[in-house]
């Protein structure tokens, strides 16, 4: 799956959806009081083929591997350019207009973003979230946001039975659990991805 191709729902090829805490080298602070208030969501098994954990988080729209259709996108703004999905905002994040940035729309500094394909493999008809990027404080993931220091996420991610993995030299981590995946740390987004299967060998 690549950006700056044809764009299409249907993704093919092989793809692992996971989550990491990131948000571009910029940290945001403490969620705002005005979420307090807010509380977790879990996504329900008959909205979901997969065969991960399931995940508590706060602030999201939607589940890693939920099954959805464009219209559940109505009022998102798009980021183009994938080749095999398409991405889609949270409904309350609004894309840098091209003319500021001098090309095609891109995300802002704090945002939700959903990346949509096929699943549970590339050639499937139906259509789910595979991959959910967050640089918002306010959301959060078993507790913890983009501001959590790397080894209490480690911890809480252990004790709910994810191998954990240091990606690279740095303090990026990646962490699993059946097929799905959490990637945080290193002063980037949370990333959580749902692995996509390509039996049939499709090429974009």
């Amino acid at each position: 799956m690549k950006k700056g191709m044809k764009r299409t729902f249907i993704l093919g090829a092989s793809f692992v959806a996971s989550v990491s805490f990131s948000a571009c080298g910029k940290h945001y602070g403490s969620p705002p009081d005005r979420y307090d208030d807010l509380t977790p969501t879990v996504a329900e098994s008959t909205e979901s083929v997969k065969k991960g954990p399931v995940l508590e988080t706060v602030g999201l729209e939607f589940e890693i591997a939920q099954k959805v259709e464009e219209s559940d996108f109505e009022g998102h703004d798009e980021i183009y350019g994938w080749f095999g999905a398409r991405e889609f905002l949270g409904k309350e994040y609004k894309a840098v207009s091209a003319s500021e940035e001098g090309g095609m729309a891109t995300q802002p500094e704090v945002y939700v973003s959903y990346i949509v394909t096929a699943y549970p493999d590339y050639s499937s008809e139906e259509q789910a979230v595979t991959e959910i990027r967050i640089m918002d404080p306010k959301v959060s993931v078993f507790g913890h946001n983009i501001d959590t220091p790397v080894e209490e996420f480690d911890n809480t991610l252990r004790e709910k039975g994810f191998t954990i993995e240091q990606i690279g030299e740095g303090t990026r981590r990646k962490a699993t659990k059946g097929d799905i995946t959490i990637s945080y740390g290193g002063g980037q987004h949370i990333q959580i991805d749902a692995e996509v299967t390509n039996a049939e060998g499709i090429v974009f």
